[in-house]
């Protein structure tokens, strides 16, 4: 018997639930979705609605929500005003360190995630 192989996006599918739940949480809050945010959240819920349905285009999606839309948001809403006071010049790091994070795990998971999608059908 053959062990139930895991997702090679499963990363992406934490940092997908813990962007639409943050962006979520300030809805409720009664904060005022900037176009950016909601594109993000878009982009991140099509990625998990693609990686449930075990698309390749899952990796593509994810692709584009790390490359594109999330820069896009750190270079253009404006930062937390408690973390620009405290750290003026380097708010945008961490941003800067998890996009590049984000893009070397994507890289590493481009052949394992393809493998997995073809094994499955």
């Amino acid at each position: 018997m053959r062990l139930q192989q895991i997702n090679p996006l499963w990363w992406g599918a934490l940092a997908a639930i813990g962007v639409v739940a943050s962006e979520t949480y300030s809805f409720f809050q009664g904060t005022r979705p900037s176009l950016l945010v909601v594109v993000r959240l878009v982009a991140f819920i099509v990625f998990l609605i693609l990686l449930l349905l075990r698309s390749r285009f899952a990796w593509h999606a994810l692709g584009i929500a790390i490359v594109f839309v999330t820069p896009l948001v750190v270079l253009f809403m404006p930062p937390d005003a408690g973390l620009k006071y405290r750290y003026p010049n380097t708010f945008w790091l961490p941003h800067l360190i998890f996009t590049c994070l984000g893009l070397v795990l994507l890289w590493k998971s481009r052949k394992s995630y393809f493998e997995f999608i073809a094994e499955h059908r």
